[in-house]
């Protein structure tokens, strides 16, 4: 069973809880993964939406076919679509099966984040245990784990544009960097998964901030090698917003990994002659790496 020992339910709740009980971990679980299915819904607009100049918040959710409004109750996450089975209500326009995906995959993501993040794990075979770094108590385990699940869907939104064929504009990076900005130097402790090096010695606060530039110029550096194209510079300084933004979330190591995962993917789509667009993206093998990270940082031992 899963236990939890957290002083805080939420910004708005009683400020101390001494216990939670076992079920409501699990109630917690399935209300985050609606959330995330939530958050995959929204992303799908934002990829279908961003790349042609459109407005995110009107008009609404409508029918591309047909332009009627999507009904409140034919607009819920994944079950919607199984019960419509892909197709529209007014017109039978089949819907694509894509949407449920990113929403069950948001879903499944927000869920693993909380659990390598918020969780004790207490439920695991003794031998699976984390070994290294312990979950983070109070606001700022609910801070760090909202900001790594905004980034990480962030990055998944800049991987389906990029597989769509388009260009991820750098507005959709912005809001991101933004918030890790102001992350970094209020909770600096959400950071730095995996401590290297000299960033021990770091004045306490700038860890984030330091990992946060060094990530930029990776970015920079790594975008250099993007193909030639009029949306280069864009792309390049896109690539460093990101990195510099996974560097106030996770910390240089974690960064150097999601851009040496960006930089694969691009040799992979060269070596396979054929161009980013629409075949392997970049973006996606970051945030892939990211997630694989952000779950083994549990188990790493300092």
């Amino acid at each position: 069973m899963l236990s939890f020992d957290f002083p805080l339910i939420g910004w708005f709740a009683f400020e101390y809880l001494t216990e939670w009980p076992d079920w409501f971990g699990w109630v917690l679980l399935g209300w985050l993964s609606v959330v995330g299915a939530s958050f995959g819904s929204f992303m799908n607009v934002v990829v279908y939406r961003l790349p042609a100049g459109l407005s995110i918040v009107r008009p609404g959710s409508r029918c591309p076919r047909c332009l009627h409004p999507i009904r409140g109750f034919d607009n819920v996450p994944v079950l919607s679509w199984l019960i419509l089975r892909g197709r529209c209500r007014d017109c039978a326009a089949p819907i694509s099966a894509r949407y449920p995906c990113v929403e069950a995959a948001a879903a499944a993501i927000t869920v693993l984040i909380a659990l390598a993040e918020l969780f004790p794990l207490d439920g695991l075979p003794s031998t699976w245990q984390p070994q290294g770094r312990e979950p983070l108590d109070g606001a700022a385990a609910w801070i760090g784990f909202a900001f790594h699940v905004f980034l990480i869907l962030t990055m998944m939104c800049g991987a389906l544009i990029e597989f769509d064929g388009h260009v991820p504009p750098v507005r959709l990076f912005f809001p991101a960097f933004l918030v890790g900005l102001v992350v970094a130097i209020a909770y600096p402790e959400t950071g730095n998964f995996f401590p290297l090096g000299p960033q021990r010695d770091l004045p306490v606060g700038m860890t984030g901030i330091v990992a946060g530039l060094f990530g930029a110029g990776v970015g920079s550096f790594v975008g250099r090698f993007l193909p030639a194209n009029p949306d280069s510079t864009s792309r390049r300084m896109g690539l460093a917003l990101v990195l510099a933004t996974a560097g106030f979330a996770w910390g240089p190591s974690v960064t150097l990994a999601a851009a040496g995962a960006f930089a694969g993917a691009l040799v992979l789509a060269r070596a396979s002659a054929r161009t980013i667009r629409g075949k392997v993206p970049p973006l996606g093998a970051a945030a892939l790496v990211a997630i694989v990270l952000t779950i083994a940082a549990r188990w790493y031992a300092e």
